[in-house]
């Protein structure tokens, strides 16, 4: 006997029952005005009396909550190495191309073309008296730091000065010193104002 309760069409007799309440539940929902023969369509849940720009401000809120609520997705291992290679990639070919350009500015431009022409505008425009003193001066101070730093007699004067400027900090900073200060101060304020006595103006 032939079974005509197969899962298909017990699946589409379903659909149909639900497309038929569909239809009659909007039927249901639909409403004539007799007097000017205008049709209204009433949905439930939904909002009456809203205007454009409710209707706009609704749109653009559900789309705002759509896109924060889509969910953000890592990115794959695959792409991140793609991404890691192609910059390894890029800075090898940035050092590979930019190293004879060095090469050409350290061997060639430098030496041959920009050195010689900055020793000569030093030697055109610049005043002899000038051009001495910066013979003079980086010789002198190479001299002295040869003299403090490396000879016996140097390092002994660099350690007594290290000395003094200890004990003139603490000479500085005691009692005595504040009060000596202090009386100086007011010596110059008392020399300040007998000089702007009559008797000294009439001088």
């Amino acid at each position: 006997m032939w079974n005509c309760s197969t899962p298909q069409r017990i699946k589409s007799r379903r659909e149909l029952e639900q497309k038929i309440r569909h239809r009659n539940q909007v039927r249901s929902n639909v409403h004539y005005d007799r007097g000017g023969g205008v049709m209204t369509t009433t949905i439930p849940n939904f909002p009456t009396g809203l205007t454009d720009d409710d209707r706009n401000s609704r749109k653009s809120k559900n789309e705002d909550n759509g896109a924060s609520s889509a969910p953000t997705l890592p990115l794959p291992k695959v792409l991140t190495d793609i991404l890691l290679q192609t910059a390894l990639l890029g800075i090898d070919t940035t050092a590979k191309l930019s190293k004879p350009t060095i090469e050409l500015t350290k061997n060639t431009l430098l030496p041959q073309i920009i050195i010689p022409l900055l020793e000569e505008i030093w030697e055109l425009y610049t005043p002899i008296r000038l051009q001495t003193w910066m013979k003079v001066v980086p010789t002198s101070l190479k001299n002295v730091g040869t003299l403090l730093w490396d000879t016996e007699a140097g390092r002994t004067l660099g350690e007594k000065a290290g000395h003094l400027a200890e004990n003139v900090v603490d000479m500085a900073s005691s009692e005595v010193s504040r009060q000596c200060c202090i009386d100086a101060t007011i010596s110059l304020i008392k020399l300040a104002e007998a000089l702007h006595t009559p008797e000294i103006k009439s001088l």
